[in-house]
């Protein structure tokens, strides 16, 4: 059995990202033109995200998650939304 067979995917999905050097803000800016979707930025004040979705962010030094993404997941309701999380950075710190 295929396991694909069992993914759902949920009827409201956004996507929520954080920039500090404006390369994942890039990033979105190039997935924003090929498909609709909500977007959110992680900035300092506080957000809350009501539905799945899935969260991208860079990494720094050994894959250390920036302070303002942390803040982000202390909140139960957007733990409780995420699906995924996709990550970005170089490989300068190793694999």
């Amino acid at each position: 059995m295929d396991k694909r067979e069992n993914i759902s995917v949920p009827s409201k999905l956004s996507l929520a990202y954080y920039s500090r050097t404006r390369q994942t803000e890039r990033f979105m800016e190039k997935v924003l033109e090929q498909i609709q979707i909500d977007v959110h930025r992680i900035k300092d004040e506080p957000l809350e995200i009501n539905n799945s979705y899935v969260l991208i962010t860079p990494t720094y030094d050994f894959g250390e998650v920036p302070a303002p993404v942390e803040t982000f997941l202390e909140n139960e309701t957007n733990q409780n939304n995420l699906i995924a999380v996709m990550s970005s950075g170089n490989r300068n710190w190793g694999t």
